[in-house]
């Protein structure tokens, strides 16, 4: 089995955090299939990176694992000008690669390429009856939205969790706190009520407040994906099935859908739902600024308000689930190591106060 990797060419040289996130990449890549051969697409024409490791190289070394270098210009063809990637030019290109790893095509091997490469040359691979299978068409572009809807979503939604259930501890052991500490906890309160409010908002922004604000909220990823659609391979599609069948989908007929069409049809799905959610995501915005307006004492929020909340932070628990689970990979464990509601109780058993 030929297993395919798909990056752009920066990727395969870069240090730092990124390197080290693709160097991992590859090695869990590398157990999981059992790989015992590792072919790389190298350019090498910058004069700097020929004298630089590629991470490819790095991790085949540490694991053991044989590792050969195909390079981009296949001058056996008699070509030594830079290879475009289109017409006769990817032709012969990709030929010289498969004559490079010929004798190693019964062996479990990954190969990386740039991302333009990889459907033409397994598709080459796979009509000389080679069993191929992409792991990830384009690393880069999944990392990028993997970041992204990280750092947006999963912390944001990390966020609201803590401040709920610090909320919630507050609201069962009020009068235990009024108590013991006045009306300290009751203002506390208020104030979890104000950011809460304005990290849901967050979540729903539509676009960059201003220049130098760059939101990463879900409608914005929901856009970045639908851009990147051709370039994402579903890392757990049961979990995406699973979701869009919880919403009337026929499990028959997304059984039948490649990736690139159950992608679009998920993007689809949650531009609907932010449509139908309008109402709730501009109550939310007005309440905010009614709670701006009114001093800590007078912020009072309505019952059906906490139901419109309610609402959008379970559609942010389904988008992540879907998107950065399902498709994109991402761990669905978001927690800390102490959160604040523990850490309260913490501070009120220091203070010999025992909370429900």
């Amino acid at each position: 089995m030929i297993y395919f990797i798909g990056v752009d060419h920066y990727v395969q040289h870069v240090r730092g955090p990124l390197g080290e996130s693709f160097a991992q990449f590859l090695r869990d890549e590398i157990k999981t299939f059992r790989i015992v051969f590792v072919a790389e697409a190298l350019t090498n024409e910058n004069p700097a990176e020929r004298q630089v490791e590629s991470t490819a190289s790095r991790v085949a070394k540490m694991l053991a694992i044989d590792y050969r270098v195909c390079d981009e210009t296949p001058k056996k063809w008699g070509h030594s000008h830079r290879i475009s990637g289109t017409g006769a030019d990817a032709f012969l290109t990709e030929r010289c690669w498969l004559a490079k790893i010929e004798d190693k095509i019964s062996l479990d091997m990954l190969f990386i390429c740039q991302a333009d490469y990889l459907d033409s040359f397994s598709f080459l691979l796979s009509s000389k009856n080679h069993s191929v299978k992409i792991i990830s068409k384009d690393w880069f572009a999944e990392e990028d939205l993997r970041r992204k809807i990280y750092t947006g979503i999963a912390l944001s939604f990390l966020e609201i969790r803590q401040l709920l259930g610090l909320a919630d501890s507050i609201a069962r052991n009020a009068v235990l706190l009024n108590r013991g500490f006045g009306n300290l906890f009751g203002y506390l309160q208020q104030s979890l009520t104000v950011q809460i409010f304005l990290v849901v908002n967050q979540l729903f922004e539509k676009q960059n407040v201003t220049p130098a604000h760059s939101a990463l909220s879900i409608p914005i990823i929901n856009n970045m994906v639908k851009e990147k659609v051709g370039k994402l391979r579903i890392k757990n599609r049961t979990i995406v099935e699973n979701g869009l069948s919880k919403m009337s989908y026929s499990r028959t007929w997304l059984d039948q859908l490649s990736d690139e069409m159950m992608v679009n049809e998920v993007v689809d799905y949650f531009n609907q739902r932010l449509d139908k959610l309008s109402e709730s995501i501009n109550r939310t915005r007005n309440e905010i600024d009614h709670l701006l307006r009114h001093k800590a004492g007078e912020r009072h929020v309505q019952p059906q308000q906490w139901d419109a909340i309610s609402g959008l932070i379970a559609f942010a628990s389904e988008f992540y689930e879907i998107i950065g689970e399902g498709i994109l990979g991402l761990s669905g464990q978001l927690d800390v190591s102490e959160t604040l509601e523990q850490s309260f109780k913490r501070l009120l058993h220091k203070a010999k106060m025992e909370m429900d």
